[in-house]
């Protein structure tokens, strides 16, 4: 009878037992399957937020890029424009080189008069050179003028084409170099941490640092142009001022002297002082 006793008493906490442990388990699946679907939930609305602002930085990207080509047909639009005028240039330098021939008028007494006119020289709206026809001269210092005149515009073009160049460069690394970012971004978020995308944060940092020192040789060279083209306007208008004085003060032809060069290289340096320091002062009257 005892042992009838024990024996249902053992076999029925092993049913309890297993009952509790079978209900254990289906709550842990339960809670598994919650926690799960959670997860999913929550991964769900990550991707999708995660696709909008990849949508939103395509957009802005694709804006840029616009952006950019629209400023790339501007420049490409100036520089035909500054080929027309280097060619609308050496054709009125061409002009210019036959009128800057002397001409000279018989009188009656048979005296020379100089020809007035079209002695005066122009090339641009920009530089304008006048140079008057008053003796042997006259051929130098014009061809003097004109060749410099037609220097100075060559670079600027150069200048000019170098300079947007740059800038293209500078654009183009920084649109790849935000592409890259949001592409490594989302590569991260759709895998998780694990080891290629530890790799793939390897690759970025190598290409990060090189499209950042792509940008920052551009941009000094950039600075340098700018610097040049400055210097290349200061240019001109030293040309123009020289040609206004050599006008105004009978001129010292290139072909003279170094020393006669550099007195009226002087002159026209200490008139245009004068001018700027002093506004009522007119040139024309000197």
């Amino acid at each position: 009878m005892i042992d009838m006793v024990r024996s249902s008493n053992i076999k029925w906490k092993e049913d309890l037992e297993r009952k509790k442990k079978e209900r254990l388990d289906v709550l842990d699946a339960e809670r598994k399957k919650k926690r799960t679907a959670a997860l999913v939930k929550e991964l769900e609305s990550k991707k999708q937020k995660l696709m909008e602002d990849t949508q939103l930085q395509v957009e802005g990207l694709q804006r840029t890029l616009d952006k950019v080509e629209n400023e790339k047909s501007e420049l490409k639009a100036e520089v035909v424009e500054l080929k027309a005028e280097v060619v609308e240039l050496k054709q009125n330098l061409a002009m210019a080189q036959q009128n800057a021939q002397p001409r000279v008028q018989q009188t009656d007494t048979g005296s020379i008069v100089t020809a007035s006119g079209n002695d005066a020289l122009s090339t641009t709206p920009v530089l304008s050179l006048s140079v008057e026809a008053n003796g042997p001269s006259d051929d130098s210092r014009a061809a003097y003028f004109l060749d410099a005149a037609r220097k100075i515009y060559g670079v600027r073009a150069k200048l000019i084409r170098q300079i947007w160049e740059n800038e293209t460069i500078i654009r183009t690394s920084v649109v790849k170099e935000n592409w890259k970012q949001q592409m490594a971004k989302t590569v991260k978020v759709l895998q998780g941490c694990n080891e290629d995308t530890l790799k793939e944060s390897e690759r970025l940092d190598h290409f990060l640092q090189t499209q950042a020192a792509k940008r920052l040789a551009a941009k000094e060279k950039l600075e340098a142009l700018h610097n040049e083209r400055r210097r290349n306007f200061e240019c001109s208008k030293d040309l123009l001022d020289e040609a206004s004085c050599c006008r105004l003060l009978g001129g010292t032809p290139p072909n003279q002297p170094d020393e006669a060069r550099r007195s009226h290289r002087a002159s026209a340096l200490g008139l245009r002082s004068r001018q700027r320091f002093e506004p009522g002062l007119n040139l024309s009257s000197c």
